[in-house]
């Protein structure tokens, strides 16, 4: 007789547990088959709307099937009214989780896009995702809250008062948090611009974040620089108006030397140096300008043009190189500094 009792008690836990695995089960296929069919379809298109429905709906279907097992099995097992009220309002307080979840994947990913496009550059804008993310799970715990029978009046009028000591005790935190937003949307400098800070700071922004702007530098560093000090410094941005940048190597020649054929030289130099290598602009006609009588020289300029900053120091690299090469080739003197002593002879 135990033993049966003991067996009608598995066998009323049987069935809803059957449910909740099968439900789990089922949805693992229904998301493995169906993520498949709609990347497949996504790549098909120029939309990114639909990669973006993709990515957030990544490990939900398991879990919604696995809910909707769940709530059914609530209502097989055997368990008193007033405990089943309660798992069923937990049961759909995880649901609204959910999809604020899905909503803060979804719109996260639409603005990492906006900011891309509105910049023309894919780099990282956290400040504003982060945002985002806060707001939409702010609006999901509210849900949650009032669907438990919490009113939230009084917690939105606790948080008004709270926010203004806050606000005075986190003065520096909110000046930089505002600062990071002001830089964003000014456009004056993006994520991925290449900047100049001063002498011996420079590099590329990684990231704008609610606290500090990150800058990669030539040499693989990171400075971190708080948003209230970056948006007060003055700051060359070399991508801005664009990114082609104007850069010169300049030189010297012998007194003696043909100006006309020094000039055509290095003009030639200059065609070659744009045209065979990476990041010179190869329609750019290059300029040569004397502009001084030194002490012991003729000083010149050749003038190249880049596709951005950073191609300027391996071009000038090589065009030194050249012109110390075919100056030689040529009989073309780099004079070197000098002074011409007379000595007076007495009678």
């Amino acid at each position: 007789m135990i033993a049966i009792s003991v067996f009608l008690d598995l066998k009323e836990y049987l069935l809803p547990i059957i449910i909740i695995l099968s439900s789990i089960i089922i949805g693992w296929f229904v998301e493995k088959f169906t993520l498949i069919r709609l990347k497949a379809l996504a790549q098909k298109t120029d939309s990114l709307i639909d990669d973006i429905l993709v990515h957030s709906l990544h490990h939900l279907i398991i879990f919604w099937f696995g809910a909707i097992g769940i709530y059914i099995a609530l209502h097989q097992f055997p368990i008193p009214p007033d405990i089943k009220s309660i798992l069923v309002k937990i049961f759909w307080s995880i649901i609204i989780f959910s999809f604020t979840l899905f909503l803060s994947r979804l719109l996260v990913e639409i603005t990492k896009i906006y900011t891309s496009k509105v910049s023309g550059l894919s780099g990282s804008v956290s400040v504003f995702t982060n945002i985002i993310k806060i707001v939409v799970f702010s609006i999901g715990i509210m849900i949650i809250l009032q669907h438990f029978g919490i009113s939230i009046t009084p917690i939105i009028t606790a948080l008004g008062v709270g926010g203004l000591a806050v606000a005075l005790a986190l003065q520096d935190t909110l000046s930089n948090f505002f600062a990071g937003i002001q830089i964003l949307i000014s456009k004056q400098v993006r994520p991925g611009d290449f900047i100049r800070l001063d002498a011996t700071n420079e590099g590329i922004i990684r990231d704008i974040t609610w606290r500090n702007t990150l800058i990669e530098t030539q040499q693989g560093n990171i400075i971190v620089v708080p948003n209230s000090k970056f948006a007060q410094s003055i700051i060359v941005n070399t991508y801005l108006p664009e990114r082609k940048l104007i850069f010169r190597v300049e030189g010297s020649i012998a007194y003696n030397s043909d100006l006309e054929k020094v000039e055509y030289i290095l003009i030639q130099i200059g065609k070659k140096i744009l045209s065979e290598n990476e990041g010179g602009i190869k329609d750019f006609e290059p300029v040569v300008r004397f502009y001084a009588f030194a002490d012991s020289s003729i000083n010149f300029r050749l003038i190249l043009a880049c596709e951005s900053y950073e191609y300027q120091f391996a071009l000038t690299h090589k065009t030194i190189k050249l012109i110390h090469k075919t100056f030689a080739e040529e009989g073309i003197e780099i004079p070197f500094p000098q002074r011409v002593v007379h000595l007076k002879k007495e009678e």
